[in-house]
């Protein structure tokens, strides 16, 4: 067909997110019954769980020996509720729900993600401009992302290439107009 690819952000960010946690999350994985069932394609499903496990760590009686030795030990819940306040990771998870809306745009995501990236920039590998494995057409996406900024005129050699099949030639709709 022809039609340039992009990859999806959410996954993206996703990737990102999972080896920033990855530590942390072996942590939680310690008991097999979680109130919130961890999804590995949405990290926000790791952050509502660890929200709901610190809720209802709450109301668990710490004498009861049979239960206390599935939960994480005091010094990973030190870290866990750390990473909870951490205001970075709130607002990565804004920018994950926001991912989801209808009418996101490619700019939308380049924005999003470039914010991110100044406060995150271990993400940089996942979320950044650089070409990627699951990115095969990075040279369509930055150019996508130009277009939509009213950018046209610092268009690259290949990212003007990338997106020359979609031109609109305001030469030939005038003559068939």
């Amino acid at each position: 067909m022809g039609v340039p690819l992009v990859g999806c952000a959410s996954h993206r960010l996703n990737l990102a997110v999972q080896a920033d946690m990855e530590e942390i999350c072996q942590a939680t994985a310690k008991t097999p019954l979680r109130p919130v069932i961890r999804q590995d394609t949405r990290w926000p499903s790791t952050f509502s769980m660890l929200k709901l496990y610190f809720e209802l760590l709450e109301h668990l009686d710490m004498n009861d020996d049979t239960r206390v030795e599935y939960l994480p030990p005091p010094a990973a819940n030190r870290r866990l509720r750390a990473l909870l306040k951490e205001l970075k990771l709130k607002k990565v998870e804004s920018v994950a729900k926001a991912l989801e809306g209808a009418e996101v745009t490619l700019l939308d995501v380049r924005v999003w993600f470039d914010g991110l990236l100044t406060i995150k920039p271990q993400y940089e590998r996942y979320i950044g401009k650089s070409p990627l494995p699951d990115r095969p057409q990075p040279d369509f996406e930055a150019a996508c992302v130009r277009v939509l900024g009213g950018d046209t005129g610092r268009l690259k050699r290949a990212e003007r290439a990338a997106v020359e099949p979609f031109r609109h030639r305001q030469a030939e709709a005038a003559g068939e107009a």
